[in-house]
């Protein structure tokens, strides 16, 4: 699968599993509750968590090496300066670490 088309699939997963109605619940609870620090937190990790679904069902159509390297080339472009890398970093790595976990099964519910 080409750079594009494992990108274009990445944000296709966002379409599909509705992703833009969490972040503008999420957006709307900000402005309510701005002056809360864990309404950040809980959006920052929300934000992080559709990644790591997204990052999942990607890994189901391409390979996974050739989807991390995509990760890793996309990072590097994006992050002009130095400072921003170190920062970013975390979460690269975290959804690095999550992309070679292995797939686990949804448990089945009532």
């Amino acid at each position: 699968m080409k750079k594009p088309a494992m990108i274009l699939e990445h944000e296709l997963v966002h379409i599909r599993e509705k992703h833009h109605l969490d972040l503008i619940l999420m957006e709307f609870l900000t402005v309510i509750c701005w002056f809360n620090p864990i309404v950040y937190l809980v959006k920052k990790a929300m934000v992080l968590n559709h990644e790591y679904l997204a990052d999942q069902k990607v890994q189901h159509t391409t390979q996974t090496k050739a989807y991390k390297k995509l990760l890793l080339e996309l990072t590097v472009r994006t992050q002009q300066v130095a400072w921003a890398i170190s920062m970013a970093s975390s979460s690269f790595k975290n959804r690095l670490i999550m992309v070679n976990k292995p797939l686990t099964k949804r448990p089945t519910c009532c």
